[in-house]
């Protein structure tokens, strides 16, 4: 049967999240489905690949994350689309969907979190809590986050589900995979946002040890984001200038990670970072914080180092211990892609969400009565 799958988003700007999104639209809609994807903040440099992929886009342009005003637009939206499932990804983009698809006639909604950390503002927690009482399932994207959830939110297990994110590596077939050449100057580098979440901080300040005992290296940032220009501060103060590289938002991340000697996730928090996986895959030594699906991932020794949040000495250790052990960075490249081809495929994440819709959707009642009434029969 073919359905007709709508998903929610913030925006589709170059992140791990935004990237999940698309490459799920578009195996929806090469598993024979009408695959969706609605922006609300913004819309972003990924909205190109789902036009040139056929897919519908739609930005509903909420003036603030609480447009209430955008309730019906919604709604006469999902009505006027026939949508079978709507899939919300996020907080603050999901916020007004999530309040239409329970007001409309959408027999199925699925809730995605991608990141749980246990500082969740008190609002978030207690909307959460209301949306729950409708959701026909919440996903996380690994097992730690939904044992995170579930302790902030106090979920019923039955509630919730994961799904781990999985990689579209046909992103990088026309990237030439080359034999890494040992280099006199080594390059460690961090991809992600620069938000809080990613511990920029951190890297900075591991860095500032690392060059202690080790001059021949280079430091790479990719991204972009609202932290920026403190972290190329704090920089510049510690004399790391010369070091340091930062390259902004790339769509050549396959090039770039094969450059990298050490991929370095600094994290505070995290669901399933797809750059982890991007890294796995180009089988790049990976040294990240023990948090989230990160430990899901990156199996000590075996195709990474784990070292703790807030320590950028043990952070500043592991890096150099991958960086001076040439067996180690060997074993932990040829691990990673075999960990990624085996758990983190996209075909195996876009499976596991029609296997949940179609078990959620095997219940006639839904597909005749409006959400919002089912709660008092």
């Amino acid at each position: 049967m073919s359905l007709t799958i709508a998903q929610f988003n913030a925006d589709l700007h170059r992140a791990g999240q935004q990237r999940v999104v698309v490459d799920l639209a578009k195996g929806f809609k090469r598993k024979g489905h009408r695959s969706m994807v609605c922006t609300t903040l913004s819309e972003g440099d990924l909205v190109q690949e789902l036009r040139a992929d056929g897919i519908m886009f739609k930005h509903f342009n909420l003036l603030k994350n609480y447009d209430i005003r955008t309730i019906m637009p919604v709604i006469r939206y999902l009505d006027h689309h026939r949508v079978d499932v709507v899939i919300t990804h996020g907080f603050y983009g999901s916020f007004i969907p999530r309040i239409s698809t329970i007001c409309s006639r959408v027999p199925v909604l699925i809730h995605v979190e991608h990141n749980v950390s246990d500082e969740k503002r008190i609002y978030h927690v207690l909307f959460n809590k209301f949306f729950s009482l409708f959701i026909d399932k919440i996903v996380c994207v690994s097992e730690n986050a939904k044992k995170s959830l579930m302790k902030i939110e106090n979920l019923y297990d039955e509630k919730v589900t994961v799904i781990p994110n999985g990689l579209n590596t046909e992103r990088f077939s026309s990237v030439e995979i080359r034999k890494k050449e040992q280099q006199s100057v080594k390059r460690v580098g961090i991809i992600g946002r620069f938000y809080e979440q990613k511990g920029h901080i951190y890297f900075v300040k591991a860095a500032e040890k690392i060059i202690r005992s080790h001059k021949n290296v280079e430091f790479i940032f990719v991204g972009d984001g609202p932290l920026k220009p403190s972290i190329e501060k704090r920089v510049k103060e510690s004399g790391l200038g010369s070091y340091c590289h930062f390259y902004g938002e790339r769509s050549d991340i396959g090039e770039l990670l094969q450059t990298l000697d050490v991929f370095v996730l600094a994290s505070l928090w995290e669901g399933l970072p797809i750059s982890l996986l991007e890294a796995q895959y180009f089988g790049v030594a990976s040294v990240v914080t023990d948090v989230g699906g990160n430990s899901e991932v990156v199996k000590n020794g075996h195709n990474g180092l784990l070292v703790p949040s807030h320590d950028p000495e043990k952070l500043a250790a592991a890096v150099l211990k991958v960086l001076c052990d040439d067996e180690l960075r060997s074993n932990c490249s040829i691990n990673g892609k075999k960990v990624l081809e085996q758990k983190y495929s996209l075909i195996k994440m876009v499976d596991s969400y029609l296997d949940l819709i179609s078990d959620l959707m095997r219940e006639p009642e839904k597909k005749r009565r409006y959400r919002l009434f089912r709660l008092f029969s």
